[in-house]
């Protein structure tokens, strides 16, 4: 059943807590006259991103995601997608021109699709022989383009030049290239780590043998006399003239690191997120990792729900739980969705579908009235046996939150928490007491 009471006057409030353990579903329920009946930055991209480029002006970049949405951050400006004219292809990759006025799009079969002031060069379509593609890369004048598929083959357009291509494929599939300055050589990168040269692209060293993480992307440095490579892990190597600046190596759990981009305009290089959350790493920014981004009222909400739950955990000895980009994309896609048909839990299995976690939980809550915050139903689900154990227990490692206002001031909210695969099987735990009840204030953050 749902439960709800008035508190305080004129406060409406109902929760719900829910836990999935490896597929199976199952629900708690709190003892009869609970409160409750016990039983998850913005991401623009709609799919994820496959294609990443930094805006040659240094002030921005680009992620495209597999549906042709092309997202983007900074001064970086939108100048089309290619979700209408992909048909049905997945798109792959991204390349500004050289003043960052527009972008060539490319998809796995070698489409490739122009929007600002690029011009047309040609379409891999028709020719494309071995593989699929995985990069397009633009020359330095803007009058042509490389196209880079993952068994290697390189096919060219406009001023751009075959300098050569991989025979054998040794050390892994081809994931990523990157274009040298002059635009007469290139670089490819195999998800083993092998760096191939060609051209006038010199070789500085490689990761093969030297990392536990697949890796995703490579970008070269502003001079051509180094490069960096990503992996998925979040680690940074650099090598050449290229310096290190950071990584989100162990910064954002669970959060596979996708693309790396360098601008010839700035030093530092830019890191995206399979959620399409991207960071800025220069001598003046090493950002700390994951965590709630935002000024507008929902965001300000779920750090407040956020920043409440993990003070709650430090006064009880727990690790703090970690942000999770794509729980938070989750969480707030629910919390709309019950704004829209009524509340009620999701379906918890969707979360276990890609193996990324061995366990998840969900709280969610609906307040409306006027003393309503985001701290009142913080102490709600303190309040509450079910969702208590889901913000305390030391075998949930990661989580999200999603708020959404409604139009008559009613927040809804939604926690969606996981266990990492990676930590084997989760220990047990009895659930913690309510007190001390660390964030009983009421805060300023509400609808």
């Amino acid at each position: 059943m749902d439960c709800d009471r008035r508190v305080p006057p004129r406060t409406r409030i109902a929760i719900l807590a829910a836990i999935a353990l490896t597929g199976a579903l199952a629900f708690g329920v709190t003892p009869a006259g609970a409160v409750v009946d016990a039983t998850a930055q913005s991401n623009p991209l709609m799919a994820p991103p496959l294609g990443f480029a930094g805006d040659p002006s240094g002030n921005g970049t680009w992620a495209v995601g597999a549906d042709g949405w092309v997202a983007r951050t900074g001064s970086a400006s939108t100048y089309g997608h290619a979700m209408a004219e992909r048909n049905g292809e997945f798109v792959t990759g991204i390349a500004p021109s050289p003043d960052g006025d527009g972008y060539w799009i490319v998809a796995h079969n070698g489409a490739v699709y122009g929007h600002g002031d690029v011009n047309m060069y040609g379409s891999g379509t028709r020719v494309l022989s071995q593989g699929s593609v995985v990069d397009i890369e633009a020359t330095p004048t803007g009058r042509g383009y490389w196209l880079f598929t993952d068994r290697g083959q390189v096919l060219h357009y406009g001023d751009a030049k075959h300098y050569g291509a991989p025979d054998i494929l040794s050390k892994g599939s081809i994931v990523d290239a990157a274009a040298t300055p002059t635009g007469k050589g290139y670089w490819l990168v195999s998800s083993k780590g092998g760096v191939y040269h060609y051209g006038d692209a010199r070789w500085y060293g490689s990761a093969w043998r030297n990392t536990s993480s697949a890796i995703t992307g490579i970008a070269a440095t502003a001079s051509g006399k180094g490069y960096y490579l990503s992996n998925t892990g979040g680690g940074l190597l650099n090598y050449g003239d290229a310096k290190y600046y950071g990584s989100l190596t162990r910064k954002c759990p669970g959060n596979s690191v996708i693309g790396i981009a360098t601008s010839k305009a700035v030093r530092g290089y830019w890191m995206v997120l399979t959620s399409g959350r991207t960071f800025a790493f220069s001598p003046s920014s090493n950002p700390k990792g994951c965590g709630p981004t935002g000024s507008s009222r929902t965001a300000v909400a779920a750090k407040d729900l956020f920043d409440r739950m993990n003070a709650e955990r430090a006064a009880r000895g727990l690790p703090a739980l970690v942000w999770d980009d794509r729980l938070a994309s989750e969480s707030r896609a629910w919390s709309a969705e019950m704004a829209r048909s009524g509340f009620r839990h999701s379906n918890l299995q969707r979360l276990l579908t890609d193996g990324r976690f061995n366990l998840v939980a969900e709280n969610i809550a609906w307040a409306r009235g006027g003393s309503v915050t985001a701290a009142t139903l913080h102490v709600a689900w303190m309040d509450s046996e079910g969702h208590r154990r889901n913000m305390l227990s030391p075998a949930l490692q990661v989580v999200g939150v999603g708020v959404y206002c409604g139009g008559d001031g009613t927040m809804w909210a939604t926690q969606e928490f996981g266990r990492l695969a990676s930590a084997g099987s989760a220990p047990t735990a009895g659930t913690p007491p309510r007190n001390p009840l660390t964030r009983s204030d009421p805060g300023t953050a509400s609808c």
